[in-house]
């Protein structure tokens, strides 16, 4: 018995003791692999952080810069020749990026009441852009990004990085970029590839003076055509494509093509940009000599506000105007040929409380002569909204200087709700006349001057079909339809025009 519990007790002893050498090689193990793993992460991260300081091309191929400092020295050296349109050359060329967008549209096609949607088609198109600043802003005109889903730029050592859109404006064709990744910008700078193009003034631009266009015409990345400025200020162009369009463009000859939207027209005697390449006139849809341009005067206000605000907040004098003619210089007893007449003023409006009337005529704005009603428009709307401005007005034989303190458009329509009512004159349709229309509603029968509806552009013979997506079919419903404006709330005037046309108005 005795040595029957002897053996057992030796048994357990020796299995505990194989169990514990097991654990311990178990544990050793364990070490091994956990330290492997750490030795092999520093390896790999070092590597990383090795490539990324000393590996020439990890973000594009060595390109040999020329900072505007550098650019000043030669300048000075250099006569207007060829030798210093290369310079130029140098110096602009890595300011410039390739903009590559991506919009995709799911497509589909039906039968029978049924549609059946299938892989979406996706369209790419490319622009040019510039860099703006060492934070990664880019300009770029609004027709190359509008309506992307993605965006990417290349670079003149084609690196290429993704960006988004930080605000755009359709009126002036004007949008601002951004290098999306904060560590991809944090790289682009430290490696000296963000090159950022000087800005010049557009106002002391001359008629014949040399310019460059740069960008990527047909997807021909970083190319230059040199020309010359043909013109300054052309207006009513019909180039951009907004209800609203804002247009004073630098004309040039310098070559500009599909593919150098947005990019810079820079000067040749300072290599400072003083435009942004925007459009061509083409029969062809080719070059034909005649190529426009943003002023960058023009555009730096408005990148000003995108960068602030993601949009632009216009100002207005609250004037509806028409450009002068020697008939009505004459009817008005003036002895000029260029400026625009104040055919009427909204009351309470900032033109209004500057003294403004009826028939007087804007011949400057801030000492600028006047010439059209697009240059004033531009001039003005340019300003920020709670800005002073100073008109020249002649009035008959007298010349004023008058101060105005700009508004925005909702503010001067806001307080012409809440003063006056809408400024029609409405009756219900005959039966033979909702017979005529093919609907019921309120008839327009006049309009007054200086009204809400005059503002709104409301018409005698247009049918108030609704407010607010009611019918309306008598002046009471309607009256209580429209009662929130003098609240300062809008509604929605559902309208039937006498070409038989629908369409929603927003007041205000």
């Amino acid at each position: 018995m005795e040595s029957l519990k002897t053996f057992f007790q030796k048994g357990f002893q020796e299995e505990m003791f194989v169990s514990r050498q097991e654990q311990e090689k178990a544990v050793k193990m364990r070490y091994f692999f956990v330290s492997l793993a750490v030795y092999t992460f520093c390896v790999v991260v070092l590597a990383v952080f090795a490539t990324l300081l000393w590996a020439p091309d990890i973000f594009g191929a060595k390109v040999e810069y020329l900072s505007y400092s550098e650019l000043q020295k030669m300048l000075k050296d250099l006569p207007p020749s060829s030798k210093r349109i290369v310079a130029v050359s140098k110096y602009i060329l890595p300011t410039v990026v390739n903009v590559t967008t991506f919009k995709r549209e799911q497509g589909s096609f039906g039968f029978g009441g049924f549609e059946f949607f299938h892989r979406p088609r996706i369209y790419r198109s490319s622009g040019s852009g510039f860099i703006l600043d060492k934070e990664g802003h880019i300009a770029t005109n609004h027709h190359v990004v509008g309506g992307a889903q993605d965006v990417y730029i290349t670079f003149l050592n084609k690196k290429t990085v993704k960006a988004r859109v930080v605000g755009a404006d359709p009126e002036t064709d004007i949008a601002l970029l951004r290098i999306e990744n904060p560590h991809t910008l944090a790289i682009l700078r430290r490696r000296g590839i963000l090159q950022v193009a000087q800005l010049g003034n557009s106002s002391d631009l001359h008629v014949g003076e040399y310019v460059l266009a740069v960008g990527n015409p047909f997807a021909l990345d970083h190319s230059v055509s040199l020309g010359i400025v043909s013109a300054k200020g052309r207006s009513n162009m019909g180039v951009i494509r907004a209800q609203d369009a804002y247009e004073n463009f630098i004309q040039t000859d310098a070559a500009i093509n599909p593919g150098n939207s947005g990019g810079p027209l820079v000067r040749v005697a300072t290599g400072r940009v003083v435009g942004m390449n925007t459009a061509i006139l083409s029969k062809s849809g080719g070059f034909q000599g005649i190529g426009l341009a943003i002023p960058i005067d023009m555009a730096k206000k408005v990148i000003a506000q995108l960068r602030k605000n993601g949009k632009v907040q216009r100002a207005y004098l609250g004037i509806s105007i028409v450009n002068l003619t020697p008939e009505m210089a004459q009817e008005l007893g003036l002895d000029i040929e260029q400026g625009v007449r104040i055919t009427e003023v909204i009351p309470d409006g900032p033109a209004d409380l500057a003294g403004l009337r009826p028939n007087d005529v804007i011949v400057a704005v801030d000492g600028k002569p006047v010439e059209n009603v697009s240059q004033l428009r531009t001039l003005v709307a340019l300003n920020t909204i709670g800005s002073k401005i100073h008109l020249t007005v002649r009035r008959g034989k007298e010349k004023l200087e008058v101060e105005v303190l700009l508004d925005s458009k909702e503010n001067i329509l806001r307080r012409l709700y809440q003063n006056v009512d809408l400024g029609v004159e409405l009756r219900p349709l005959s039966e033979e006349e909702v017979q005529q229309y093919g609907a019921e509603g309120l008839l327009i029968t006049k309009v007054r001057k200086n009204s809400l509806a005059a503002a709104n552009h409301l018409r005698e013979g247009w049918l108030i079909l609704g407010v607010n997506g009611r019918r309306t079919t008598t002046i009471r419903e309607f009256q209580k339809a429209i009662a929130p404006i003098k609240r300062g709330k809008r509604v929605l005037l559902h309208i039937l025009t006498e070409y038989g046309v629908q369409y929603t108005l927003q007041i205000p």
